[in-house]
């Protein structure tokens, strides 16, 4: 069916709530998982630096924070190859998370795309912008979004 799954992880415990239905999954259909974290590189970096934004660029600063993402990321490889999974750590240093989703995913033959929707909306979601929803309206592949219980369950109508 799939053969190999980008999960986009940005440490949160939120995020992790997607890792549950990928694991079935690859476990069940012998899939390959990537485990994608996108660090953010502000754009005053990029223009400072004389590159234009949306370049890969490290700082000295994301270099202690990519140490950090590169543990975190590794142990939550390390549950999922106990259970006989192949997975690969990914850090990109992007300005756009979703643009930098997309084009891992297209450059590397992926089948699909995991994540998990933070619920945000109103203000919030102008402000901050939804990466899970620029991904599902972006994508030419299969997206599985998920909205965990903790959102849902305090939406109020």
């Amino acid at each position: 069916m799939f053969k190999k799954i980008v999960v986009c992880l940005d440490g949160s415990s939120l995020a992790e709530k997607i890792l549950p239905y990928v694991t079935e999954g690859a476990v069940r259909f012998n899939t390959k998982v990537i485990l994608l974290r996108v660090l953010d590189v502000p754009s005053t970096v990029a223009w400072i630096e004389g590159t234009p934004p949306d370049t890969e660029i490290v700082t000295e600063e994301s270099q202690q924070d990519k140490k950090e993402v590169e543990e975190y990321l590794e142990s939550v490889a390390t549950s999922m190859r106990e259970r006989d999974l192949d997975v690969e750590c990914v850090i990109l240093h992007r300005i756009s998370p979703d643009e930098a989703i997309l084009e891992y995913a297209g450059e590397n033959d992926v089948d699909i795309i995991a994540m998990t929707t933070h619920g945000r909306s109103g203000m919030a979601r102008t402000l901050l912008g939804s990466v899970a929803d620029s991904v599902v309206r972006q994508s030419r592949l299969p997206v599985l979004v998920i909205n965990p219980p903790e959102i849902t369950d305090n939406v109020q109508l």
